[in-house]
């Protein structure tokens, strides 16, 4: 068999294949904080990835072949239901304005085990805080039945979680 137009074919797949690659590394909108901002669900604004085995650490799903395999949520409230896998997300904050901003996510589900939040600080380190119903709840940043944990964001920055 001759092909009549072999260079269409090798196109045809180039293209394809950065398809596949632009579709992956498709991120979440990161969340704009503001004056107007009084409450905002993550849901839309975050990537998540699924670890069935438990086994992989934050090194492991910063480098690129397994940060690749995050996809956007899809929903408000994500529900992943009972399951023994564990669950990456990722979202980013910025503030735009000339001055530090003072907030706080929460966690609305007070059974969750364990939750380890890791805070991208420059240059390439990472700062991490833990919570969850595993731990005593007068470690908690605010004494309240969900996991509310205080956190900040620098002038004119964007910081990932």
């Amino acid at each position: 068999m001759t092909l009549k137009y072999p260079h269409m074919v090798i196109v045809v797949a180039l293209l394809l294949v950065m398809l596949v690659h632009v579709t992956r590394l498709r991120a979440a909108e990161p969340i704009l904080l503001g004056p107007e901002l009084q409450r905002l669900s993550l849901g839309m604004h975050m990537d998540i990835l699924e670890d069935t085995s438990k086994q992989w650490t934050i090194h492991d799903i910063m480098s690129p072949p397994i940060a690749a395999l995050f996809t956007p949520s899809r929903a408000q409230s994500p529900s992943f239901g009972f399951t023994s896998s564990a669950y990456w997300v990722r979202f980013a904050v910025v503030n735009p304005s000339d001055r530090d901003i003072p907030w706080y996510l929460e966690i609305a589900y007070p059974p969750m085990d364990r939750i380890d939040l890791y805070i991208a600080a420059p240059p390439e380190q990472l700062q991490s805080r833990s919570f969850g119903d595993q731990l005593p709840f007068n470690a908690r940043d605010v004494k309240f039945r969900n996991f509310i944990v205080r956190l900040h964001t620098a002038p004119q920055s964007q910081q990932h979680y």
